[in-house]
């Protein structure tokens, strides 16, 4: 018998069941409660009967008995099963069986098992959950059915995206490839145009400096100086748009304050302004951090470009810049503001003017020239920068051009170390001073620019000695007393790179020459088209630069950033790009190359670096960074605020080759130790500490030679001897 049944809980129902028993009563109750909670019921009395049912009906559940006449439970659900009749899931309802165990119904194809007596709620609950299953089972077939037919249908439109990909793929690859191609020709271009424009430019300023000309001719002559500037600010303009359109320009940030670059920028930009009746006003908000880490170079860019731009379209009342900015911690936003009080420009023509040779006037009368790159190449800088730009601007109101830039605070520490080791035109460089008899050795296969360098110095107290390539150079240098180099890059057997890597390596070892220039990287034959160098030759170079320093300048149409970098890692001492303004080169040389002023950061020659053995009260004191920083302020004729960022710079060399001689010494490598003591004596001689200097020549010797057995220990106790020495002047 049934237990006594209970109302089962609200759950949802519905569906097509067939109920087989041969106990009517329980066919009665079963029915009549399963058709109240909304089931569709059907009974047969025995397993034959049902059977039949199922063959001409389709039924959700078939809920079977085991033990009945004609047909029991189990012969009924292995023929649904052999039969594949369409009932979904069997559930069986049964008292104690001896023929049957559990596993036997679930192996014939029944879903679950029941047995009697049992409470209604149970059998409730299991019909839900197969009947919620077949329905979650079906709904998911017909989802993946879905699906299957989706993918199907788009499996051809992925095959023809997969084709567009990698048609788009080629593409952008060709694209880059030809920007790259793009990119060198008009770097070759930009090269070879310097070079013609260099002596245009270098001529024009020698015959505007003659006494005996004219008003005619003057005028003749500064009207063609203003258009080769103006071409040569065209070729540096469409150089960089192609680079960054490539990729190919870089950022080099470094420490620098922006208020010097503002004192800067007025001396450049007011004598145009003047020109035309303008006023020039610079300034910084009184925030504004003293040291700011970003790429100073190109600030100064856009700023001019800016700045230009204002002036060129003002003629009458003022061209007014500003940078203030907001501290975020480390950080520090740079807001700029250049504003004029110009034509104007209307607001449907604001986005046109940063595109690339766009420009707002195209008419066959514009009063204005320019290639339209100027404020498309702002942008694009600052996007590359992290900032934007923008522009508050209407006709016949005037302009104010709006920029933000991202940067790092610094420190005044870092900024002192963060300047560029080479000389760059936008660093203040001092004014000549006249110079005793000096030869110069220039290395250039270029017959007019070799001309024009001669009319520079033809005037000065300066003797030119001419090579045409890298190895006539190294040929003048064995036969010739060299005191600077002036070196072009591009030249024919041996160019300006490998030729400076041959000086430096032969300055710095005593090794056999020909040993020395077969070394990975040594630079020595690779531009004579495989030749090797005499070794008769690179013995008599030896001979002559051995323990020397020779300066060498790069004087190059090559203006591409990484040609800077390549003359730094070659050792060059400064970078000139053509056309430069000989005040500059005269400038350098005379930092340079005065014996009363040599060079602070480079070694002197071999004979100036021998430590004297007269001696002196004032190299006995042991107060060593006031002895440094008086022989940086007579001997070098240094101001107290120069003579004290020299110092630190000193202080900065000093530091790490003391570490680093250190570690030599731990590590037992002599040659490297002899190096760093080398090193270090160069730069006490030059800051006049001759008793240091004393001490770390007795290192080198000791490395070089290894004279004691236990030299390994002996050398550490003298490097912290040493070290120990410097300590007050290195922490002060």
């Amino acid at each position: 018998m049934l237990a006594k049944p209970a109302i089962p809980p609200e759950t949802e129902t519905g569906g097509r069941l067939l109920l087989v028993d041969d106990d009517a009563d329980i066919l009665d109750f079963l029915s009549w409660q399963l058709v109240h909670f909304g089931y569709t019921v059907t009974c047969a009395s025995d397993g034959l009967q049902g059977l039949a049912l199922l063959q001409e009906e389709s039924f959700d559940l078939l809920i079977t008995d085991v033990v009945m006449p004609l047909m029991d439970g189990m012969e009924l659900i292995q023929q649904v099963r052999r039969h594949n009749l369409p009932v979904a899931d069997i559930m069986v309802i049964s008292g104690a069986s001896p023929e049957y165990d559990y596993t036997d119904f679930i192996a014939a194809g029944a879903n679950d098992f029941l047995r009697k007596p049992f409470q209604f709620n149970e059998l409730y609950a299991k019909i839900q959950r197969i009947l919620r299953e077949r329905s979650l089972l079906r709904k998911l077939e017909k989802v993946s059915e879905r699906y299957r037919k989706l993918f199907e249908e788009s499996s051809a439109t992925v095959m023809l995206l997969e084709k567009y990909r990698a048609e788009l793929l080629a593409a952008k690859a060709e694209a880059e490839r030809a920007n790259r191609i793009k990119s060198d020709f008009i770097a070759n271009l930009s090269h070879e145009i310097r070079t013609p424009m260099n002596v245009i430019v270098g001529m024009n300023r020698l015959l505007l400096k003659e006494e005996n000309l004219d008003e005619r001719q003057e005028d003749y002559l500064k009207t063609s100086q203003t258009a080769a500037e103006n071409l040569l600010e065209l070729i540096n303009d469409i150089l960089d748009i192609s680079k960054i359109e490539a990729n190919q320009l870089h950022l080099h940030p470094h420490p620098f304050r922006a208020s010097e670059l503002l004192i800067e920028l007025e001396r450049l930009m007011a004598p145009q302004a003047a020109a035309k009746g303008l006023n020039l006003k610079l300034q910084a908000a009184p925030d504004l951090p003293q040291v700011v880490h970003g790429d100073r170079l190109r600030l100064r860019q856009i700023l001019v470009n800016l700045i230009s731009n204002a002036i060129k379209f003002t003629s009458q009342g003022q061209v007014r810049v500003e940078l203030r900015g907001k501290n975020e911690g480390q950080h520090f936003t740079l807001y700029g503001q250049v504003s004029d009080t110009g034509i104007g420009i209307a607001p449907a023509e604001q986005e046109l003017i940063f595109q690339a040779f766009e420009q707002v006037d195209h008419s066959l009368t514009r009063e204005q020239s320019g290639s339209g790159l100027g404020l498309a190449i702002c942008r694009k800088l600052l996007t590359l920068m992290g900032g934007e730009i923008w522009v508050d601007s209407d006709r016949g109101r005037g302009s104010t051009f709006h920029f933000t830039i991202p940067f790092a605070i610094s420190s005044l520490d870092l900024l002192e170390q963060g300047r560029p080791s080479l000389p760059d035109p936008e660093w203040p460089l001092p004014q000549p001073q006249p110079q005793p008899h000096q030869t110069l050795l220039l290395v250039e296969d270029n017959q007019a620019n070799r001309k024009l360098l001669h009319c520079l110095f033809e005037k000065t107290d300066y003797h030119l000695v001419e090579a045409v390539n890298g190895y006539d150079a190294l040929e003048k240098l064995a036969s010739t007393e060299i005191d600077a180099v002036l070196m072009d890059l591009q030249m024919p057997l041996l160019n300006g790179l490998q030729t400076t890597k041959i000086i430096r390596r032969l300055e710095s070892d005593r090794a056999c020459p020909s040993q020395l220039l077969a070394e990975p990287g040594a630079g020595s034959s690779g531009g004579m088209q495989g030749k090797a160098l005499p070794e008769a030759l690179l013995l008599r170079l030896q001979a002559r630069l051995l323990g020397r320093h020779l300066p060498i300048v790069a004087v190059t149409a090559q203006v591409l950033p990484e040609d800077r970098e390549k003359c730094l890692a070659a050792g060059m001492d400064a970078y000139f790009s053509k056309p430069f303004m000989p005040e500059q080169l005269f400038a350098f040389l005379t930092r340079h190359q005065s014996p009363a002023s040599p060079p602070p950061f480079l070694e002197t020659p071999a004979s100036k670096t021998s430590i004297p053995n007269t001696p002196n009260l004032e190299k006995t004191k042991t107060d060593y960074r006031s002895r440094a920083l008086n022989t940086l302020q007579t001997t070098y004729a240094l101001a107290e605020n120069e003579s004290a960022t020299v110092l630190q710079t000193f202080t900065n060399v000093i530091t790490d080759n003391l570490i680093r001689a250190q570690a030599d010494a731990r590590n037992g490598d002599f040659p490297d130790l002899s190096k760093r003591a080398h090193a270090l004596k160069g730069n006490l001689v030059n800051l006049g500490l001759e008793d240091l200097a004393e001490l770390a020549q007795n290192l080198e010797m000791k490395a070089k030679n290894r004279l004691e057995t236990d030299a390994q220990e002996h050398l550490l106790e003298d490097v912290t001897a040493l070290a120990n020495k410097l300590k007050d002047f290195l922490t002060k």
